[in-house]
């Protein structure tokens, strides 16, 4: 007879979480994602629809719009899911980035595609900080000249490439 004076083991816990913090931010930008997909979805269907061989102008929005709501809900659930905290909020890449846009949409009628393009590029860029400026430089040339060629040379696009 044995006598056997060890505690049985026990399977290991798993740690006690501490509440775990949801990322706000990214759940309301997933939402939105979905909202925005339905919504475009929603108009598109009062627009003739057609079928695949002869889609309507209510056919491709009604297509984009579905997908951009399932990439919403995918996204909801990928942040309800994750257990990574937060990343902090970068004001500068942000506001650059809207700087950028907000002065491509005032200056492409105004003063042509080259300028707008140029500053698209230019004041986005600056919310990097690693990037030097004769590369902001570089970018901002070819995307003006591609830009310059694609969309007013092959599309047609009516809009100048310098101030008139």
């Amino acid at each position: 007879m044995s006598t056997d004076t060890r505690a049985p083991e026990v399977a290991p816990s798993r740690p006690a979480s501490k509440g775990r913090r949801l990322n706000r931010g990214e759940i309301l930008v997933a939402i939105a994602f979905t909202l925005v997909g339905l919504a475009v979805a929603g108009i598109a269907t009062g627009y003739q629809l057609g079928d695949l061989r002869r889609m309507g102008p209510g056919y491709f929005p009604l297509i984009l719009g579905l997908m951009l709501a399932a990439i919403g809900v995918a996204l909801v659930i990928e942040v309800i899911r994750s257990d990574n905290p937060p990343p902090p909020l970068l004001m500068r890449p942000f506001m650059m980035l809207s700087l950028g846009i907000i002065s491509f949409a005032q200056l492409v009628e105004r003063a042509g595609m080259v300028p707008a393009v140029f500053s698209l590029v230019v004041l986005s860029a600056l919310g990097e900080r690693t990037l030097r400026p004769l590369a902001i430089l570089a970018i901002a040339v070819v995307m003006s000249a591609v830009s310059v060629m694609l969309f007013i040379q092959a599309l047609g696009i009516p809009v100048s490439a310098f101030p008139e």
